[in-house]
């Protein structure tokens, strides 16, 4: 298992790897994290730095590092700074940028990809929290809350809650409580389920003005 990016804990997980959303790829292509305490970023591998690069329209500020014995690359971006420069070599715990919210993003966080080959967008994709030991290294904290939703019409006013919320979702079927916690579960659309706060209609448009209701309240 890799070392978390941060130096301290505790990090949320706004974001899971997969979710659905209004993501170039259909999908979200890493996972978001955002640190409590401590922003600095660091390398969770020995290697070199493959490249640094800023787009403003897209990531904005990040780094693409390679592991000398994988030859996997890690991509950490919307980096507010950047400390190492291409073709530098790195080790484990090498400070290498600050979390931000440069390029495309809607506040300061860390996303991080991991491929297994040299990176390219959408490709030869590794859930990140399948080889980072994210509790182990910075006692990272479960996510404050979490959007499920029970049928695919309801996905659409789901992602409004979770912007409302800056949370991840996922459809229920797909949930497991110990792999994904949160202190706080919504189900949006269908019937009760334990540990989650239901918030749903007779039909979708009910599912929905429930939704915005509950939203304006809150």
């Amino acid at each position: 298992m890799y070392r978390s990016p941060y130096t301290k804990g505790p990090v949320i997980i706004t974001q899971r790897f997969g979710a659905p959303g209004n993501y170039a790829a259909g999908k979200h292509t890493g996972i978001d994290l955002v640190g409590q305490t401590d922003k600095t970023i660091v390398s969770s591998i020995n290697g070199v730095v493959a490249a640094t690069v800023y787009n403003d329209k897209s990531y904005g500020h990040y780094i693409i590092l390679k592991e000398t014995s994988t030859g996997w690359t890690f991509f950490y971006a919307h980096l507010s700074q950047i400390n190492v420069s291409a073709k530098q070599t790195i080790s484990i715990g090498h400070t290498i940028g600050t979390e931000g919210s440069t390029g495309n993003s809607t506040g300061s966080h860390l996303h991080l990809e991991v491929e297994s080959s040299d990176w390219a967008y959408n490709r030869n994709l590794i859930d990140p929290a399948a080889v980072f030991d994210f509790n182990k290294f910075t006692n990272t904290a479960m996510a404050a809350n979490l959007v499920l939703w029970s049928q695919d019409h309801d996905s659409w006013i789901s992602q409004h809650l979770m912007t409302y919320l800056a949370c991840p979702g996922m459809p229920y079927d797909g949930w497991n409580a110990s792999k994904y916690p949160a202190a706080r579960v919504f189900k949006v659309g269908g019937e009760a389920a334990s540990g989650t706060l239901l918030l749903s209609g007779s039909n979708q448009e009910q599912t929905a003005k429930t939704v915005l209701d509950w939203i304006a309240k809150n």
